[in-house]
């Protein structure tokens, strides 16, 4: 009976390792030979505190620097109306191979990812003296 309980521990661990191993996403790192992965319409939010926002990202080219475009939609700052908001910039590709934009008040590190085949775009920014995280899916 306690070899039997055992034996079930043993397996029911096993089960779990692999059900959480085959959930996680697989980071890539960008380099040349994948720039044109990166190339494209990426939908995705913001997150800013407790609330989390519409953030496009548009990657034009697929050679250093990229042609990177966020569309921050939903800005509040101080009593003004929510606005849509557009910022060009030149990304890089950091020695830990991710990219990376750092300009004007914009600082941020996105990595990439494969999540079951599918490509993900996530980080963490700063903005405008405003910290937070950034989550892209290709379109």
């Amino acid at each position: 009976m306690k070899r039997m309980i055992i034996a079930g521990c043993i397996v029911l661990v096993l089960a779990l390792t692999v059900s959480v191993s085959y959930g996680e996403m697989r980071k890539i790192a960008i380099s040349q030979a994948n720039l044109s992965d990166l190339k494209g319409n990426w939908i995705g939010s913001r997150v800013v505190g407790m609330d989390r926002r519409n953030t496009d990202l548009e990657i034009s080219n697929d050679s250093l620097p990229l042609q990177c475009k966020f569309t921050f939609y939903d800005v509040v700052a101080g009593n003004k109306p929510a606005r849509t908001e557009i910022y060009n910039f030149k990304g890089k590709i950091n020695d830990e191979g991710n990219l990376f934009v750092k300009g004007g008040s914009l600082d941020l590190e996105l990595s990439l990812y494969d999540d079951g085949g599918k490509k993900k775009l996530e980080g963490r920014y700063s903005w405008a003296q405003v910290n937070g995280t950034l989550s892209f899916k290709k379109k």
